[in-house]
């Protein structure tokens, strides 16, 4: 099958960063290397290299700006896309609003490069403690809240009654009014049981990382408000900003409970 050709040409790393590519949507070729934990680049700038010339991915380099140089990012061409429809645990769907890589936004790369980085931050700070899933590998699940979060963290070992689920989104746009209609569709999917319908664990607790400290703030006033003016109880927010995680520690305290904001914490202890 013409499938199988095109499989045995790549071996298993590259065929690994195909569907690395296809969890983040774009990546660069340094943080794929932080990602998978790897102290030399090289091995990827050569798979990235290779794939690229295989016509596998292509790639977008912007470098008008020289104080702002984000280098290349890298993306599913339609080679790769049809390749990995093999793949059953793929989702079609995802795979095929991909064929609309080559015509992305800057705001859209710069906004999945960012989970990218989010998604480092996470598994620097919290080693060997999460699963991370993104949007993309969410797709197939339907009683997540549409549109589905950024990343969806699932504790590995549970014990002492800890919170087993989170939802995280990332807001690079600092307009509050984005950010406020993100809290109100998850309240509305809480309120309409889809989670506790679908699965036998409680309602994840939503994460939400701000472009700075004052997005933060407003947004907490407003989640505490609205929380108490839906009766709502036992759904819980934390918040952080881009900043603090990008440069958190391992289990560092930067989570702020909105209901209780002075008070720091991290996710190991939830």
């Amino acid at each position: 099958m013409p499938t199988s050709t095109r499989y045995n040409r790549l071996n298993t790393k590259q065929l690994h960063i195909l569907k690395l590519i296809y969890k983040f949507r774009f990546v660069t070729a340094p943080l794929l290397t932080q990602y998978q934990g790897l102290k030399s680049r090289n091995s990827v700038h050569s798979a990235l290299g290779r794939l690229l010339e295989q016509e596998y991915v292509g790639k977008r380099v912007s470098n008008n700006d020289t104080f702002n140089n984000k280098g290349s990012r890298y993306y599913l061409l339609p080679k790769a896309l049809k390749l990995l429809k093999a793949d059953e645990s793929l989702n079609a769907n995802v795979l095929h609003a991909m064929y609309k890589n080559p015509s992305a936004s800057e705001a859209f790369i710069d906004q999945s490069i960012e989970i990218l980085r989010v998604s480092i931050a996470l598994k620097r700070t919290y080693p060997d403690m999460f699963q991370i899933f993104t949007k993309s590998e969410l797709a197939s699940f339907d009683y997540f809240p549409d549109p589905k979060p950024a990343i969806f963290l699932n504790r590995l070992l549970l014990g002492n009654d800890l919170i087993a689920d989170f939802m995280l989104d990332v807001f690079s746009d600092p307009r509050v009014f984005i950010m406020k209609k993100r809290v109100d569709t998850y309240l509305v999917h809480f309120d309409e049981g889809e989670w506790s319908s679908n699965t036998d664990s409680a309602y994840p607790v939503v994460l939400l990382v701000c472009p700075n400290a004052s997005t933060e703030r407003s947004l907490q006033r407003y989640i505490e408000q609205r929380l108490d003016n839906s009766g709502i109880d036992d759904l819980y927010f934390f918040t952080t900003t881009t900043k603090a995680l990008l440069a958190s520690e391992v289990e560092g305290e930067i989570w702020s409970n909105v209901v209780e904001p002075e008070k720091i914490t991290n996710l190991n202890h939830l």
